[in-house]
């Protein structure tokens, strides 16, 4: 029985990548600290192994393909919503450097190498 449990976990290619963007997500609207991410990937893996052994026990009819494809639908969709929050973040983080481009309301003057931030002279 017990066997039979974790070989559908573990047949489940899209429930890791769900709950680890589920945490993401999580993380993103700060329900979950950085330090906890950890501790509650088991929580969730906890809960899914309860969960599966709940409806195994039970006997309901389920198809364990069509689960694992709707969890691949849901990471999907959490995966955008992370890099909605993340967005902003981002470029909070990189304005400023060559990665994102240029803004003239950022231009500072450096005159101990006598360069502006965007490489021209102060001469």
């Amino acid at each position: 029985m017990l066997e039979e449990v974790l070989a559908i976990i573990a047949g489940m290619a899209g429930l890791g990548a769900f709950v680890s963007m589920l945490i993401n997500l999580l993380k993103a609207i700060g329900l979950v600290q950085d330090g906890q991410a950890d501790k509650a990937f088991k929580v969730a893996d906890l809960i899914v192994f309860v969960a599966v052994m709940v409806v195994y026990l039970v006997k309901v009819p389920v198809d364990w393909t069509q689960v694992d494809q709707w969890l691949v639908l849901l990471t999907a969709l959490f995966g955008y919503v992370v890099s909605i929050f993340s967005g902003k973040f981002t470029h909070d983080t990189v304005k400023g450097t060559p990665l994102v481009g240029y803004s003239y309301s950022d231009r500072k003057a450096y005159p101990e190498i006598g360069f502006t931030n965007d490489g021209k002279s102060i001469d």
